[in-house]
């Protein structure tokens, strides 16, 4: 058997002198996989004007962060940490969509405040949120329709009316009452 270190990483990075000169645990992501897996979601929109936003929640150290913003990407936050680590990333505010689930009214005044766009999930944020701001205030709806594909005997739910993330079809005529009457700006849908 070879004494020799194994490579078998990207660049013949030896694992074992990683680990001598990081100690471990160490975790190791190749960049060149990112862009490839981004380049891959650009061409299956390439006939579609888009913009993909990097979910924060999957990976959120700074350096992945700041790959994905360098790619042009927007960024994803479901907490106010991950739209502050976003910022210190580098992203603009306005790249950054705030997808919070149940969130607290500080939660939504700090998100506010720091100039990420909110993507609300229910008619309670909603309701929480109009109460707080208004006066053309933009703000996005994350909605839940009930959809199924093929013919009903054969036919797969691709969203089920069940889910506790969106606002549900029957619920939009609220939403849009309750975005009217406090000045909303509603400037995106999300499914």
């Amino acid at each position: 058997m070879s004494s020799e270190p194994k490579t078998g990483l990207p660049g013949g990075l030896a694992p074992e002198a990683l680990c001598e000169t990081w100690g471990t645990p160490l975790y190791l992501y190749d960049a060149r996989v990112m862009q490839e897996q981004l380049a891959t979601f650009h061409a299956a929109f390439s006939n579609l004007p888009h913009r993909i936003l990097y979910a924060a929640k999957a990976l959120s150290t700074l350096a992945v962060l700041r790959l994905f913003r360098k790619e042009g990407t927007g960024l994803d936050a479901v907490s106010v940490e991950e739209i502050e680590l976003g910022l210190r990333a580098g992203f603009r505010p306005t790249d950054i969509l705030f997808t919070p689930s149940f969130p607290s009214t500080g939660d939504l005044e700090r998100a506010t405040g720091l100039g990420a766009r909110i993507n609300i999930d229910s008619l309670s944020t909603l309701e929480k949120f109009s109460g707080c701001h208004g006066s053309n205030t933009a703000c996005c709806l994350r909605l839940k329709p009930w959809l199924q594909a093929g013919e009903s005997s054969e036919a797969v739910e691709c969203w089920h009316a069940d889910s506790k993330f969106g606002i549900a079809m029957e619920e939009l005529d609220t939403a849009c009452e309750i975005a009217r009457s406090s000045n909303l700006r509603v400037e995106g849908l999300h499914v």
